[in-house]
C-alpha cells in the first residue's frame, strides 16, 4: 500500500511543478496561462507593456534583380543594362530549400558575384547576393501574420516584494522574471 501511494504521488509531481503562485496571492498559475486567466487570478498588474517582435524565423521568398552585362546597342543608345529576377525560398531556419533564377530551378548559381546553393544559409545569402528587392514572408492559413511577428505582453507586478514580470507570447504565460 505505500508502494502504491509513493508511486501515485510521484507520477503527479510532474504535472504540479510547473504552476506557481501568483506575485499578489496564494492562488496558482501556470505555464500556458492566457493573459484573461492570470488576471482573473492574480489581479490586475501595475504595469502593462506590449511590443511586437517580427519573427525571422518564417518561411520567406526573397527576390533579387542581378545585373547581366551589355547595355550598348551598336555604340549608339546607351540602355539599362538587362538583368536576371533571382527568387530563392529559405525555410523557418533560414536555410535556401529553392533557387530560381528566370523562372527556372536551379541547385545552385554564380549570378549574384558569388556563388550560391540549395543549404546556404540566409548570412551567406545576404553575403552573395546583398539586400532583396522584395521579401515575401509565410503567413498563418487564416491569412493573419501569426507567423510573421510576435506579440510581448509584460504584466508587471512592482507592488510586491520581490517584484515580479510575467511575460507573454501571443498572450501565453511562457516565462517569469
Amino acid at each position: 500500500m505505500k508502494f502504491l501511494t509513493r508511486a501515485f504521488i510521484l507520477s503527479s509531481l510532474p504535472s504540479l511543478s510547473f504552476a506557481f503562485f501568483c506575485p499578489t496571492n496564494f492562488n496558482q498559475i501556470d505555464y500556458g496561462n492566457t493573459i484573461d486567466q492570470v488576471i482573473q487570478q492574480c489581479g490586475k498588474p501595475d504595469q502593462r507593456t506590449e511590443q511586437k517582435q517580427s519573427n525571422e524565423n518564417v518561411p520567406q521568398s526573397w527576390t533579387f534583380f542581378a545585373p547581366q552585362g551589355g547595355g550598348d546597342i551598336s555604340g549608339l543608345v546607351r540602355q539599362a543594362p538587362p538583368s536576371s529576377k533571382v527568387e530563392v525560398t529559405l525555410d523557418s531556419e533560414g536555410n535556401v530549400v529553392n533557387i530560381l533564377v528566370n523562372g527556372l530551378s536551379v541547385g545552385s548559381t554564380l549570378v549574384c558575384g558569388s556563388s550560391i546553393r540549395v543549404g546556404s544559409t540566409r548570412d551567406q545569402l545576404k553575403s552573395a547576393c546583398g539586400t532583396p528587392t522584395f521579401v515575401t514572408r509565410q503567413t498563418a492559413p487564416d491569412g493573419s501574420k501569426a507567423f510573421d511577428e510576435t506579440v510581448v505582453t509584460n504584466l508587471i507586478y512592482n507592488k510586491v516584494i520581490p517584484p515580479m514580470t510575467l511575460v507573454f507570447e501571443n498572450g501565453v504565460l511562457k516565462e517569469k522574471k
